[in-house]
């Protein structure tokens, strides 16, 4: 089996359908295999195939896609005369949504203030913090997967 034409890196963003075509030549026809991480994928985890032996088209489609289907996916083609493989990314973006916002705080004079907010994005989002709608800058901020700190000094 061989691919005539190979899928392609997709981009979308979530709750979108992601669509990702090839085509396949291979004589008996092939069985194909989706794999992640090198698992096969299956129904349950969102992503499925259709092949269209007449036109020899695989179609490959995320419905209502999340981000946590980013990733390399491979396709693999297997016939009794042998076997091929190919990989695509599949890009899920996500604006912001804050998970755990900002509380009131009190700080005692000489200490430092720390506020967090732990907020989920795809891709990685610039965060800015603002006071009183002026961007507080020179300020640390610290980052830790979702969690956002920001540090002021007092």
């Amino acid at each position: 089996p061989e691919f005539i034409s190979k899928p392609t890196d997709t981009t979308v963003k979530q709750g979108e359908t992601a669509t990702i075509q090839c085509e396949i030549d291979a004589l008996p026809l092939p069985k194909i295999t989706l794999l992640r991480d090198g698992k096969p994928l299956t129904p349950k985890d969102g992503i499925e195939q259709t092949f269209d032996a007449s036109t020899r088209r695989l179609t490959i489609t995320a419905k209502n896609a999340r981000v946590d289907q980013s990733g390399p996916i491979t396709c693999k083609l297997e016939n009794p005369i042998g076997s091929t493989e190919t990989s695509f990314k599949l890009n899920v973006t996500a604006a912001p949504t804050i998970s755990k916002g900002l509380t009131d705080q009190e700080c005692l004079l000489g200490k430092e203030l720390r506020l967090t907010i732990v907020l989920a994005a795809s891709p990685q989002p610039t965060v800015k913090w603002f006071k009183d709608n002026v961007e507080l800058k020179n300020v640390g901020t610290k980052v830790n997967d979702d969690t956002y700190e920001l540090v002021i000094p007092n």
